[in-house]
């Protein structure tokens, strides 16, 4: 009987935090703006009402409007 070997090949490398700090680095440019603008993003009122619900039912308003708002969106 013949057997096939299957390798499996995998679009990931492994690398170290070193790697990651020049990456970032390199590609500061763009990255830098989107991760200040992440950040602003997390400070405004929505978010800081997001963080402090402890229930999902505390949700269900924000939803209610989400759900109708999207649905105005082509």
């Amino acid at each position: 009987m013949h057997t096939t070997e299957i390798q499996q090949h995998t679009p990931y490398t492994k690398i170290d935090a070193v790697k990651v700090a020049q990456l970032r680095d390199q590609h500061g440019w763009i990255v830098e703006p989107i991760y200040r603008a992440s950040d602003a993003v997390l400070k405004m009122p929505f978010f800081e009402w997001l963080g402090s619900i402890q229930t999902a039912q505390e949700f269900r308003p924000a939803a209610v409007q989400l759900y109708y708002h999207s649905a105005t969106i082509p």
